[in-house]
């Protein structure tokens, strides 16, 4: 769980804006995620200064349309023991160098999350596992393919309102356009991002439940794979 404190201040100085503009994003990739604050302290609601409010508009957007992608983790999480949050190092467990890696995290076996810790930073270095071995890396927003090198920590653009986010070749993430809620998500049209691997392959899994019951009635997993398709990019489909 993260948690976005105030931190006992009555007057909200630059740099604590500005930091805000940064904890919003980050939490807002951890599974639960609340503004913490008390009465004798600031009011630090997102709204409060445009960037920040920018900031997290943007990065709960993408947390709302990943719903069935973490609903399916923590579907994984009960029923296999896995973990929703990964180290580099879990996932990659072949690179030693990556044990020294407290700056980025993984969300699942598909995203890699890397969060600027720094308040007035406008770019963050990061590495990208597995390149050594063929891994292929794409920018989420964009479905480009990362140029980096194998070991390389590469620096990467990101202004105030933007959290760096990658895809992992070989994986199929179901997405649903976002709504206010959980309850209108779970109603909105359905896609497909589907990051292919080296040999131009992918494949994902997608957990549905009612999303509201204890016991459930029915419940369903679906598993899909793409098998040597010749594009070289990410692609997006409905």
């Amino acid at each position: 769980m993260h948690e976005v404190d105030a931190a006992q201040r009555l007057v909200p100085s630059v740099s604590f804006v500005l930091s805000h503009v940064r904890i919003f994003p980050f939490a807002d990739m951890v599974p639960s995620y609340r503004n913490h604050n008390n009465r004798n302290t600031i009011a630090q609601e997102a709204y409060r200064w445009a960037t920040t409010a920018e900031s997290t508009r943007r990065i709960m957007n993408i947390r709302y349309s990943l719903l069935p992608y973490t609903y399916t983790l923590f579907h994984r999480a009960n029923v296999a023991g896995e973990t929703v949050l990964r180290a580099l190092a879990w996932e990659f467990p072949n690179d030693p160098s990556l044990a020294a890696i407290d700056n980025q995290f993984m969300s699942g076996p598909s995203l890699l999350i890397t969060p600027v810790l720094a308040p007035l930073a406008i770019s963050v270095k990061g590495v990208f596992p597995g390149v050594a071995s063929g891994t292929i890396w794409y920018d989420w927003y964009t479905l480009a393919k990362v140029d980096v090198a194998a070991g390389e920590n590469k620096t990467l653009d990101a202004p105030l309102e933007h959290q760096p986010i990658h895809i992992r070749g070989g994986s199929i993430i179901p997405i649903q356009k976002a709504g206010n809620t959980t309850a209108t998500s779970r109603k909105s049209p359905w896609s497909l991002i589907v990051a292919l691997d080296k040999d131009g392959e992918a494949s994902g899994e997608l957990y549905l439940d009612d999303g509201v019951s204890l016991v459930q009635n029915a419940t369903k997993n679906i598993y899909v794979s793409l098998i040597h398709f010749l594009s070289g990019s990410a692609l997006e489909s409905c």
